[in-house]
């Protein structure tokens, strides 16, 4: 019987990195895992590929082709199968609203716009990301499959709207959203993973 494969975006570091290395070492997955940097992304999969078990693809996965194209590859390297994906890509705030707003246009007058590729990754990515995982999994022997978001909850939560933190809170929340019911009857089951503090932290 082959092994179980699991697609894993984000994976070259962090959280997604962890996820892989427990899936390979305590549960015997074959493990894909996206992420934009191609030397980090490489070391790590070449570290955990002891036999044959991790694969890296540098992937955006704000393309939607490409990160469907990460799909297709990972059931033809799993044979044929897609047992969890891990929607765990996720960037901080590369501008905002609270910015300073002396760089205008010189030939308008008028601010340049927000910046909102924070938004693309951290949530519409993980949409299309569900969109394409729902697909694949309809796919396998048995259909269904596990579809994990990981979300984060910390202090800065509790800071003036950001793009970082309303794709953090859009991202919960849509998955809370979800017709779970509905979508179990395919075999599909939701988690989503949140990491935060243990403790309260003061705010300074």
């Amino acid at each position: 019987m082959s092994k179980p494969v699991a697609l894993i975006t984000g994976g070259g570091s962090g959280i997604g990195l962890a996820i892989a290395e427990h899936l390979i070492n305590a549960h015997g997955y074959r493990v894909v895992i996206l992420d934009v940097n191609k030397e980090r992304g490489e070391a790590e999969a070449k570290r955990l590929n002891v036999t044959d078990n991790c694969l890296f693809k540098e992937v955006d996965v704000t393309n939607f082709d490409q990160q469907a194209q990460a799909f297709q590859q990972t059931c033809e390297w799993g044979g044929g199968r897609l047992d969890m994906f891990v929607a765990n890509a996720g960037i901080g705030d590369g501008d905002s609203v609270y910015k300073d707003l002396k760089g205008v246009d010189e030939k308008t007058g008028l601010p340049k716009p927000v910046d909102l590729r924070t938004l693309d990754v951290n949530l519409n990515a993980v949409i299309q990301g569900v969109h394409l995982a729902r697909h694949f999994l309809l796919k396998n022997a048995t259909s269904g499959g596990k579809i994990v978001i990981t979300s984060e909850l910390s202090r800065r939560l509790r800071q003036p709207l950001s793009t970082t933190v309303l794709g953090i809170q859009a991202r919960f929340s849509w998955l809370r959203s979800l017709d779970r019911a509905r979508l179990r009857r395919n075999g599909h089951h939701h988690q989503c993973l949140v990491a935060g503090f243990d403790r309260d932290e003061p705010d300074a």
